[in-house]
Parts: C-alpha cells; sequence; structure tokens
C-alpha cells in the first residue's frame, strides 16, 4: 500500500507499561483537613509520591494535539465528520429562523418600475399635504356659529325696525338672508358673510327704501347693537348688488373680532320688475357643489385661496364668484359634474380623484385657452359663443373681455351675462401664465424636486424677513458677475 507519512516518535519519557494507579480519590468526610481530605498514609502537608507525578507527565504527553491529528487519515476522516455535523446543525438552526429582509436585496425593480414607485411617492406627499391644507381652510365649528350669531342680530334688529314699518304685515316685512359663498357652502374659514335684504313684492319706491335702510343703519348704532356689533359703511363693493351696512361682530375682551358682514340688497332686477326671484345664482352653485362632495368645495376653496393670495382676485380680474364658476366648467369637462340643463346625475365611479389630480387638471384647463375670447357655459356644460359686446356710453363698440362665464340664472331671463366682465386682457394674461405654473409643479412625472404647498399657495411665508432669497438663481449669478 502507499507509504504512510513519518509520525514524529513521541518525546522521551517513562518506559512503556501499564500506567501507575491513581491516587485515591480523597476522602469529603468532615474534619479531613483544610484541603477537603488527605491520602492515606500521608499527612495532609506531605506533598504527592514520585509515581503520581510520573502519572500527571504522562497523560499530559499522551494529548495530541489539532494539528497534528490533521496529519493522519484518521484525523481528517474524524475532523471532516465534525464539520459535516456543525454544518447540518447549522443549516437547521437557518431554517427555522427566517432571514432578516434586507432592502439591497429586495431591490428587483427595474428602471421603468423605480421611476415609477418615486413618482407615486411623490404624488402621495402632495396628496397628504393638499388634504391638510384643504381640512384647515375649510369653515371651522366656531366661524360656523359666529356667523349665525351676526346673521341673528341683524335679523333682530331688522325685525324691530321693518315691523312697524310694514304695520304688522308679516309678508310685507324685508327678509334678511345669507347669501354668497356662505349660501353656497364654498366659503373659507374667516372670510366675510354676506348678507342680503330681500324686499317684499311689490318693492316699495326708492326714497322709501332708501329711508327704512338709513334708519336701520341707526338701530345698529345704538343699544343693544352696540354691545355686540359694530357698524361701519360699505367696506367692499359687489359687482351682482349695492352693499350698504358693514358690521363686525365683537369678540370678547381682548380678543381680536370674529366675523364681519356686509348687509346688500337684493336685487337691481327685482326692483325694476317688482316680482321676487327664487333661483339665483348661489342656489345654482350649491346644487351643482352637492353632486360632486366633498371634492368639489374643497378645490374651489384651494384655488380661491391660491387667487387671492397671489393676488389675481378683485378690481380687473375676477372675483370669488367667477372664480367658483370656472371650477365647475373645468369639473363638467372631466365629468364630475353634470350641465344645469340636465337634470341626470352623473355616476361617479367608486374611486374618488386625488385633489392633486383635480387642482392639476384645473389648472391645465386654465392655462390652456382655446380661443380668445373664450366662453364657458354652466348651463350646458361646455364651451358657448361669445355675444358682441354691448356699446358703451358714447356708442362706440367694446372688446370683449378675454373669458365670458355665462350667468345661468340671468340667461333663463333671456339674458347673456358675463360674470367675469371686470376681467381685463393683461390680466387674464397674467392668470394663465400663473396657471401654467402650478400646473407643472403638480406634474409630479417631470424630474424636478418635491416642493412644499407654501411655495403654491403662500410663497411668501417662505421668504426671509430681509425679502431675500435663501440662495440666488444660478442665471442671476452669471448674469452679476458678467459671465
Amino acid at each position: 500500500g502507499p507509504q504512510q507519512p513519518a509520525v514524529p516518535p513521541p518525546p522521551p519519557g517513562p518506559p512503556p507499561g501499564p500506567p501507575p494507579a491513581p491516587p485515591p480519590r480523597p476522602s469529603s468526610a468532615p474534619g479531613n483537613g483544610a484541603a477537603g481530605g488527605a491520602v492515606p498514609g500521608q499527612s495532609p502537608s506531605a506533598p504527592p509520591s514520585k509515581g503520581a507525578a510520573m502519572a500527571e507527565a504522562a497523560k499530559a504527553v499522551s494529548v495530541v494535539p489539532p494539528w497534528q491529528k490533521m496529519r493522519s487519515r484518521e484525523g481528517r476522516a474524524e475532523a471532516a465528520k465534525a464539520a459535516a455535523k456543525a454544518a447540518a446543525e447549522a443549516e437547521v438552526a437557518v431554517a427555522e429562523v427566517p432571514p432578516e429582509k434586507r432592502c439591497f436585496e429586495d431591490d428587483t425593480l427595474t428602471d421603468h418600475e423605480l421611476k415609477q414607485a418615486i413618482v407615486g411617492s411623490k404624488l402621495n406627499g402632495i396628496e397628504v399635504e393638499l388634504t391638510l391644507l384643504a381640512k384647515r381652510i375649510a369653515p371651522s365649528d366656531q366661524f360656523k356659529k359666529d356667523c349665525q350669531r351676526a346673521l341673528a342680530l341683524l335679523r333682530s334688529a331688522g325685525s324691530q325696525e321693518f315691523t312697524a314699518w310694514s304695520q304688522g304685515n308679516a309678508k310685507a316685512v324685508p327678509q334678511l338672508e345669507v347669501i354668497g359663498s356662505s349660501l353656497q357652502g364654498t366659503e373659507l374659514d374667516g372670510a366675510d358673510l354676506d348678507v342680503g335684504l330681500r324686499w317684499p313684492a311689490p318693492v316699495p319706491p326708492e326714497e322709501e327704501r332708501f329711508d327704512k335702510m338709513m334708519r336701520f343703519r341707526e338701530r345698529l348704532m345704538t343699544l343693544p347693537q352696540t354691545t355686540y356689533l359694530e357698524t361701519y359703511d360699505p367696506m367692499r363693493e359687489f359687482l351682482h348688488a349695492p352693499c350698504r351696512i358693514s358690521v363686525r361682530l365683537k369678540g370678547k375682551a381682548n380678543d381680536p373680532p370674529r366675523v364681519v358682514a356686509h348687509l346688500l340688497t337684493l336685487d337691481h332686477d327685482e326692483i325694476k320688475t317688482g316680482q321676487v326671484r327664487q333661483d339665483t345664482i348661489d342656489i345654482a352653485i350649491k346644487k351643482l357643489c352637492d353632486t360632486f362632495e366633498p371634492r368639489a368645495r374643497e378645490v374651489i376653496r384651494l384655488v380661491k385661496l391660491w387667487a387671492s393670495i397671489h393676488g389675481l382676485m378683485g378690481q380687473a380680474y375676477m372675483g370669488g364668484l367667477a372664480w367658483t364658476v370656472l371650477v365647475l366648467c373645468s369639473l363638467q369637462k372631466k365629468g364630475y359634474v353634470s350641465p344645469l340643463l340636465s337634470s341626470a346625475v352623473v355616476a361617479h365611479s367608486g374611486e374618488t380623484p386625488t385633489l392633486t389630480a383635480l387642482l392639476r387638471d384645473f389648472f391645465q384647463f386654465a392655462s390652456t385657452q382655446p380661443r380668445v375670447p373664450w366662453g364657458l357655459s354652466l348651463t350646458e356644460g361646455k364651451d358657448c359663443v361669445v355675444p358682441p359686446a354691448l356699446p358703451d356710453a358714447g356708442g362706440q363698440g367694446q372688446a370683449p373681455a378675454p373669458l365670458f362665464l355665462e350667468d345661468p340664472v340671468a340667461l333663463k331671463r333671456g339674458l347673456r351675462q358675463n360674470l367675469a366682465s371686470t376681467l381685463g386682457e393683461t390680466q387674464w394674461a397674467h392668470i394663465v401664465e400663473e396657471c401654467r405654473k402650478v400646473a407643472d409643479r403638480l406634474d409630479a412625472t417631470r424630474p424636478q424636486r418635491w416642493f412644499h404647498w407654501a411655495e403654491v399657495f403662500d410663497p411668501s411665508s417662505l421668504t426671509p424677513a430681509g425679502g431675500t432669497k435663501k440662495l440666488p438663481k444660478l442665471s442671476e449669478m452669471s448674469q452679476s458677475l458678467g459671465l
């Protein structure tokens, strides 16, 4: 057979033969000494015998180190068996305890799937912030209570003043009712309250109406009304009705005033015809918003907040009513809201569209004007033909407004009136440009950083106190350096 490797001889030691008998086991009986027992025939303090020491030395010599075992075939076979046994035990332990997931091991997405995941995360972040903002600007319970209290105080004063004038005829007493965004349900938290004074039919002459309004104002400026209300001249101008009085609801001691209410006279057409209108633009808007609740009102509030902060609401721009109608027209384009002309209710799918998608649709809708002037009709739910502009006082033809929002209530009376009649061409171009910027911001499919909602709805809050930008743009730096 093959020659075995030479094994070095053991070191010199005692002669071969049976090992000497081990020393007797010391007794554990008590009283055998401090060492726990003594070897028979020896004193407790005597050293071990020479034979016992030689046996211990032989035992230490007979222990073969592991490296020496591996030099023989039997040693290698024994080591292999031990390794296999240890591996089997480790494999069973791994099978019993599942491995901990690691992100880099689970990342099996392709480039396209990874891009889609990033886009989904950005859209979800935008949706979370817009939802929280929509809840924040919705009217609070305390604000609604303050509005009801202000209306009750005005009605109390009006009942005292107008009942004597109507000679006890309850039907002849003018009615005070909520109008505007509060009736539509599209008001923002802390917004002004619009109150309409509706004269009964037949409408009294103008001099008599003016006299009663002045007396009503004087009553508001006397006790007990002055305890709760502060009366002012008209604080705002309204396009659809004249404002006669503005009042402010007082808060508690050292608290700021809570609600500002404007008293408007309704309305010119009723005064001319002597007939009370039962349908109003506010009621029409409320019905349309009710068919797409709560998303319609949430989008309207966000858009009005954005327009107000960016200075796109007011003189030469559009009022809150026109912005509301424009949002509803965009929802009609997408099929979320039915036209006023149709009695059918739009059947929505089980999944409610996100605020991000609805806002993006609106700003894209407003920034892609197909023609100038652009006509939109809530009655038909689509674009409409813009009527020719009426001549001015001098008989000269006026240029039509760039946007025509048809009044659905006036259309029932055979009139075609524009709810955005004060809008100028320069102002509309500014609105279109700002809408395009927001549409690009809300498009998360584009490679851009994530932004905070304040960059769209309140950019002034991101500006430092000094009014300077935190980091200038590279284009501005290059121009300043002459590059």
